[in-house]
């Protein structure tokens, strides 16, 4: 792309973006947030949080902890 023209070349990508489906453009939009745009030491933190949140507010680590006071192998269901 020639110098100097980004700004049309990026209005000419949007306008045809924005014929894609909502959902298509939300994904697109996570994907870069979560996987493009570098993040610093405080949303990797938070990230680590909450996705050990949803590991312990589970029912496998439920069942877990069941299992391991009542001396039996789990029965792990992936919730």
């Amino acid at each position: 792309m020639p110098k100097g023209r980004q700004v049309e070349e990026a209005v000419v990508i949007a306008e045809e973006m924005g014929g894609y489906a909502p959902l298509v453009l939300r994904t697109m939009k996570r994907f870069v947030t979560q996987h493009i745009l570098p993040k610093g030491p405080s949303e990797q933190m938070g990230a680590l949080i909450r996705n050990l949140e949803i590991v312990n507010l589970s029912e496998d680590c439920k069942e877990g902890v069941a299992a391991f006071k009542e001396k039996r192998a789990p029965a792990f269901i992936g919730r």
